[in-house]
C-alpha cells in the first residue's frame, strides 16, 4: 500500500478528516502495527486549550494530552499560519480476532494507546518510519458526518466523520 505524501495535509481540516476515513495509520512498533481509521474530528481556530501543534507544518503529528493522562493523536493541516488539525477518534484493528470480528478502538485515547503513540511523537512527520498513513479512502456513501450542532463538541470542532457499518 502506498503512503500518503505530506502535501495531502495542505488542505482544510474538514477535507482531510473526510479523506482519512478507511485509510490505515501505522507505527513502526511490532513490524508496523496499524488501525483502520473509522472516525475523525476536524478542528480549526484557537481556543483556550489550543496547543502549539495546531501550528505545526501540515502533515506533522500533534499529541494533545487529555484528562486522565490519555493522548489524542492528531495531524496538522492546511498551513502553519492557520490553527487546524484532524484528530483520530476511533479505529479498527487490522487483524480479525475471534471469527470475522475486529476490535473497535473507540475514543482518541484508545486509538493512540493501541498504536503506542506517546508525547514523543509530537512534531514527527507522517511520512516517517515512526508513523505513517497509507491506503485509499472509502466511498462517500459509506461516511456519515456529525455537525457540532448535533452533538456537544469542542468550540473549534467543525465536525466529525464516521465510517458507516452497513
Amino acid at each position: 500500500m502506498s503512503r500518503i505524501e505530506k502535501d495531502f495535509f495542505e488542505r482544510s481540516a474538514d477535507t482531510v478528516a473526510r479523506d482519512l476515513i478507511g485509510r490505515k495509520v501505522r507505527t513502526g512498533l511490532d513490524g508496523g502495527r496499524g488501525l483502520e481509521v473509522v472516525e475523525t474530528g476536524a478542528y480549526e481556530g484557537e481556543t483556550r486549550t489550543t496547543g502549539e501543534g495546531f501550528y505545526h507544518e501540515p502533515g506533522n503529528i500533534y499529541i494533545h494530552n487529555l484528562p486522565g493522562g490519555y493522548n489524542t493523536l492528531a495531524v496538522s493541516t492546511e498551513s502553519s499560519e492557520k490553527p487546524s488539525v484532524v484528530a483520530f477518534r476511533a479505529g479498527l484493528e487490522e487483524e480479525a480476532g475471534l471469527g470475522d470480528f475486529r476490535t473497535l478502538l473507540d475514543g482518541p485515547g484508545n486509538f493512540s494507546e493501541y498504536l503506542g503513540v506517546t508525547k514523543e511523537y509530537d512534531g514527527v512527520c507522517t511520512d516517517s518510519d515512526r508513523l505513517w498513513i497509507e491506503g485509499e479512502p472509502v466511498e462517500d456513501d459509506l461516511v456519515d458526518f456529525t455537525s457540532p450542532e448535533d452533538e456537544n463538541m469542542a468550540e473549534n470542532c467543525i465536525g466529525c466523520y464516521q465510517l458507516c457499518f452497513k
